[in-house]
């Protein structure tokens, strides 16, 4: 089950925030700004390795533009140069540009998976980047209380070894913290029960 997502302001399942600040990665000059885009290239590498993020459109705002810019992603990848995707596009890339990153997903099931969108949003500020997934894929229960155990180990387990790689990656962890959806445990999610011991039904 995927969340409706209306705005990007509001809740997900889950949510996993690379802040610059405490990685001490702001800064406003060129070098500072490269190497922000880096971290951010290195999720989507990441994510893409293990069929998890797929990029399929991307969302551009900054000061210089009047109105953001919304370009579909056609390079038949899962994943995403964005340097080179920026370059090729007529992009200038500066500090106080806003992104946010809508792909597709591959979802495992019981003896088969399916390719979905909206498992996934990213966002980046000059801030830090904000990676929101909307799927209850990685719980043993779906949000309506039905048992996906076998499924969500597959998907959790990979889940877990991406955002520990991503980790590795760029030397330091997100800030991260539980959800209306979910107890979040770092990168592993657990349902919320009633007192009866049941899952709760969160929709």
């Amino acid at each position: 089950m995927i969340l409706e997502r209306i705005n990007n302001g509001q809740d997900g399942v889950a949510e996993w925030f690379y802040d610059f600040f405490e990685a001490k990665l702001q800064g406003v000059n060129l070098e500072s700004l490269e190497t922000r885009l880096n971290c951010l290239n290195k999720i989507l590498l990441i994510l893409g390795e293990f069929d998890l993020f797929t990029p399929k459109k991307v969302v551009i705002n900054h000061e210089k533009l009047k109105e953001s810019v919304s370009i579909d992603v056609k390079n038949g990848k899962n994943t995403l140069d964005l340097r080179d995707y920026f370059d090729s596009n007529g992009i200038e890339f500066i500090e106080g540009t806003h992104l946010s990153i809508y792909g597709s997903s591959v979802i495992h099931l019981v003896n088969q998976h399916e390719v979905l969108d909206g498992v996934f949003v990213i966002l980046y500020t000059g801030a830090g980047i904000n990676l929101m997934t909307d799927s209850d894929a990685w719980l043993e229960y779906d949000l309506e209380g039905n048992d996906q155990k076998k499924s969500a180990a597959i998907n959790a387990k990979r889940l877990k070894s991406a955002l520990e790689e991503i980790e590795q990656q760029l030397g330091f962890e997100p800030v991260y913290d539980h959800s209306k959806y979910a107890y979040v445990h770092k990168y592993e999610l657990k349902n919320y029960f009633e007192d009866d011991g049941t899952p709760q039904v969160m929709i």
